[in-house]
């Protein structure tokens, strides 16, 4: 080979090298490019993910610490996003949702705290809307056990039907609560009548239907604020920023 063409091989093999070296390094700037545009992306995907769990760990906080018992049931009723679940809560308790909708409807019409009613429903029948009572000289009838001496104007179907017999219960409930001014004084005056309950003293057996209707009453309350509560379904890891997002 000449030298000629020695020279001019190895200025192509150089300039080769050279545009191969170009190439290579264009490539690791691109990737680079690309790996940044992914790390910004990122960045600003994490930053919106923590703005937006701090907003929500701050509604929750404020929701465990001013929004609790018959608030929270109501509030989450009357929300179209929760309302669902509130009646689903309900369900696991009355096995019926037109029951569990119809005493929602009416404690909350009628303003009596809703898990007071659903309390009452249950202990007087056990949420049986074809429950029966026969007593010495009247009948108590449907899922509150209207008395037939005090309801004198319902018709014999009426007391089994759902919707009139829960309309006609928690109206009296809540003339109860406004006569009694407490909720052991109404409960008394529903189970015995507000003549016994002011005049002649309270039975223990009413004294005990007042313990049972509270209990489970409580009991209704405890379990919703743990189901219901948003703070219940914050992320645990996440948790950990409560306390530092609340001081602003």
């Amino acid at each position: 080979m000449s030298k000629i063409k020695r020279i001019d091989f190895m200025k192509y093999k150089q300039r080769l090298i050279f545009l191969l070296t170009v190439l290579i390094v264009s490539l690791f700037l691109s990737c680079k490019t690309d790996n940044d545009k992914k790390k910004q992306q990122s960045d600003l995907m994490w930053n919106l993910s923590i703005d937006t769990e701090n907003s929500f760990i701050k509604d929750a906080v404020k929701e465990i610490n001013e929004v609790k018992g018959e608030t929270l049931v109501v509030s989450r009723y009357n929300s179209p996003k929760t309302k669902e679940a509130v009646i689903d809560f309900f369900n696991k308790y009355t096995k019926n949702r037109k029951i569990s909708e119809v005493i929602l409807e009416y404690s909350i019409k009628y303003e009596v705290p809703p898990t007071l009613a659903f309390a009452l429903s249950y202990s007087e029948s056990n949420f049986d809307p074809s429950a029966t009572n026969q007593n010495s000289n009247s009948i108590d009838r449907g899922l509150f056990q209207l008395n037939s001496n005090t309801f004198t104007d319902l018709s014999h179907d009426e007391f089994f039907d759902i919707k009139v017999n829960a309309a006609n219960g928690i109206k009296f409930i809540k003339w109860c609560l406004d006569t009694g001014e407490n909720e052991v004084s109404a409960l008394a005056m529903y189970n015995a009548g507000s003549g016994r309950v002011s005049g002649r003293g309270t039975p223990k057996m009413t004294l005990d239907y007042i313990s049972k209707v509270l209990d489970f009453r409580n009991r209704l309350i405890d379990e919703f604020n743990s189901e219901m509560s948003s703070y219940a379904r914050i992320n645990p890891q996440s948790v950990k920023l409560v306390k530092d997002i609340t001081k602003h």
